[in-house]
């Protein structure tokens, strides 16, 4: 019988380390547990061998058995230490669970800390400190709770909210799928990221759950503060990047004065041949194209794409027909466009920005450089009913 309940024992210790994650720390604890009750069995089996068989007639057989019979109550004493200290390893866990079934609870929402996915309700005040005290300089609380359950750690930064979630690392295979979902849960209350910390430092990792939006950490504390660090330099860089998208859209639509009115109607509140010269040659003039191009940095004020990649080649195209070149000033050059490389009569807007600065602004703020394709695009969206001027510049 003694030997039959060690055996047990010994069965029910490994049956329990192969339930747990090899790495963890609590499958260390139980291995060891497995190995006392090894040594136990052993002992004992060495004690009870002059009880189980008769002394056999071989000198040597026999000098043993006698040896056996005279260690017997040392070896059943050395058993019984062995057990102790298995037991010693594994009972707290063995406690828990027999006062858990002695008083009638069951399920999830009365299992102890750690059981079932459930994380510890009280952060531990030695942590609490060495995170006030070593970690990065972000806004700490603890042990925030919801409705869906409690944050062990809120973290405020700059740019977002971390909640850590803490998972005995006894719990990795079996609690885990609970602990996603409930980890979840809490972030989406707070408004946070939620992050699952398994306090396992033989096992340094991160990664991202497929299952829920989630971070898993395992290892120390100091790591969980790492990734937090990690994505908030991540979260400030894509805020910058957006920031300065924003900026490079307002100045380019900034540097464009939209117009409302058709061709023919502006016309006739200006000079017919100023408006000529600003409508049909400052577009294809050579120098106004270059700093038209220089002023919006190469790219469309359209779409912001490099102009560089226009099939067939950009255009210079009016923006608002309500103006008309006021420069007297005339030049003869090859227009942009001309393949007959014939010179003719155009506004001299090089000496035009030189004499009269002012001028020559009210005109390139009234063209826009644009691809063929985002011009036409602009054009169908004009001629749609009820599209706004802001809708097809965008």
């Amino acid at each position: 019988m003694l030997l039959l309940l060690l055996a047990v024992a010994r069965e029910a210790t490994a049956a329990r380390v192969r339930r747990l994650a090899p790495a963890s720390a609590s499958a260390r604890q139980w291995r060891a547990a497995r190995a006392w009750q090894s040594g136990a069995l052993a002992l004992a089996a060495a004690a009870l061998i002059p009880a189980l068989i008769t002394r056999p007639s071989p000198p040597l057989l026999g000098q043993a058995y006698s040896l056996l019979d005279r260690l017997a109550p040392l070896l059943l004493v050395g058993a019984a230490g062995a057990f102790a200290m298995a037991a010693r390893l594994v009972g707290p866990w063995a406690w828990r669970q027999l006062r858990r079934y002695g008083t009638g609870r069951s399920g999830a929402a009365d299992a102890e800390p750690g059981e079932a996915g459930l994380n510890p309700q009280h952060t531990p005040r030695t942590l609490r400190d060495w995170i006030r005290e070593n970690g990065p300089e972000f806004h700490y609380r603890f042990d925030v709770g919801t409705a869906a359950g409690v944050a062990n750690l809120l973290i405020d930064t700059d740019e977002a909210r971390y909640s850590v979630y803490i998972l005995a690392p006894e719990q990795f295979n079996q609690g885990l799928p609970a602990a996603l979902g409930r980890a979840a849960a809490i972030g989406e209350a707070l408004g946070a990221q939620a992050i699952i910390w398994i306090a396992d430092t033989s096992t340094r990792q991160a990664y991202r759950s497929t299952a829920h939006p989630v971070d898993l950490v395992s290892g120390g504390i100091p790591d969980v503060l790492r990734l937090v660090a990690v994505k908030d330099r991540a979260a400030r860089r894509r805020r910058e990047r957006r920031e300065r998208r924003l900026r490079q859209e307002e100045q380019r639509q900034g540097r464009v004065r939209w117009g409302s009115q058709d061709a023919e109607a502006a016309r006739e509140g200006h000079d017919g041949e100023a408006w000529e010269r600003f409508v049909r040659k400052a577009p294809i003039h050579p120098y106004m194209r270059s700093r038209l191009f220089r002023r919006h940095e190469g790219r469309c004020a359209l779409c912001g794409e490099s102009l560089e990649t226009a099939e067939p080649d950009w255009e210079a195209r009016v923006a608002d027909y309500d103006h008309a070149c006021q420069s007297l000033a005339t030049t003869q050059l090859i227009p942009h466009g001309e393949r007959q490389a014939l010179r003719y009569e155009m506004p001299d807007c090089e000496q035009c920005l030189i004499d009269t600065p002012s001028y020559f602004d009210s005109c390139i703020e009234r063209l826009a450089p644009v691809h063929p394709q985002c011009w036409r695009a602009r054009q169908e969206a004009q001629q749609r009913p009820g599209t706004s001027e802001a809708e097809a510049s965008a």
